[in-house]
């Protein structure tokens, strides 16, 4: 494996930050570098597995057989909607929706919601069961710039770290929002004290299916380039909260074998822990919203 290679964004030189397989699926046992880029602190896989496809089998979650049961799964997680309320009843875009907890949630707040989603079973489910308008591709990017519509919020909701080239397509949105308009990212915080402890463990680095990361600065210069205005960028939200909890439980389901010790640390030392690190800032996932100008 190369120590150094070349940053996709900026062309920087970027050294080897980690290798790893993927450890969450174990579909198969290649090995994957990710690098650093000593520019603009990019975090990515390189190369791109040719055959990305297999390790996306079976998705994150099933495609709910009726809406009523994506609303189950959607009444708790209303709470990520926080962020762009006082947008409500706007038009709202959100790239990489999957089955659509947070469209639906849009929705149902009163948003015009239309996606853009590459799952053709996913988007005929949310089109046909769902009602909302979808334009099924695996290039947002294009489909960003073929359009002349203008949205109050464009969310990416643990989208942009799956996307091929996600600066270009970050760069397109922030031209499709309306003035004063709001960008919406959620992505695993590569910053976080978990990151830094488990290294190639780190339940949410995810690999290969994760191929890009930033740090909350890093993710505020590129977006604030871009010609938007920071509003606020978060580690210690609640979806933070939840994804530190999740990890380290993951981490010690794997690593402590006798079961009522496991246990313990399952169920009482993986909270302390994700809350000592919401404290210290350094939580698992980062939620930031961009304005465009007025």
């Amino acid at each position: 494996m190369n120590q150094c290679t070349s940053c996709p964004c900026c062309g920087a030189d970027s050294s080897l930050w980690l290798s790893t397989n993927d450890r969450n699926r174990n579909i198969s046992d290649e090995e994957f570098g990710y690098y650093r880029c000593v520019n603009c602190g990019l975090v990515f896989i390189d190369p791109i597995p040719e055959a990305l496809a297999q390790y996306y089998e079976g998705g994150y979650q099933g495609i709910p057989e009726s809406i009523d049961q994506l609303r189950e799964l959607a009444a708790k997680e209303r709470y990520r909607l926080a962020p762009v309320l006082d947008k409500c009843g706007g038009d709202l875009l959100e790239i990489g929706p999957w089955i659509g907890i947070f469209s639906l949630n849009a929705k149902d707040a009163g948003f015009n919601v239309e996606v853009i989603e590459m799952n053709a079973g996913a988007s005929n489910f949310l089109r046909d069961i769902v009602g909302i308008k979808v334009t099924n591709t695996n290039d947002p990017r294009s489909a960003l710039i073929d359009s002349e519509k203008r949205y109050d919020v464009i969310a990416l909701w643990h989208s942009l770290e799956h996307l091929p080239k996600p600066w270009e397509v970050l760069e397109a949105a922030a031209k499709r929002l309306k003035p004063d308009g709001k960008l919406l990212i959620a992505i695993p915080n590569v910053d976080s004290l978990q990151a830094k402890l488990m290294q190639k463990y780190w339940w949410h680095l995810d690999a290969p299916r994760h191929l890009y990361f930033w740090s909350p600065n890093d993710l505020e210069r590129l977006v604030n380039r871009l010609g938007l205005v920071t509003e606020k960028l978060e580690t210690n939200d609640r979806l933070s909260d939840l994804l530190a909890v999740g990890a380290w439980q993951h981490f010690f389901e794997e690593f402590i074998k006798i079961k009522y010790i496991r246990g313990a640390f399952v169920g009482l030392v993986a909270p302390i822990l994700a809350k000592f690190s919401q404290k210290m800032g350094r939580g698992a996932g980062l939620t930031a919203t961009f304005r465009a100008p007025v």
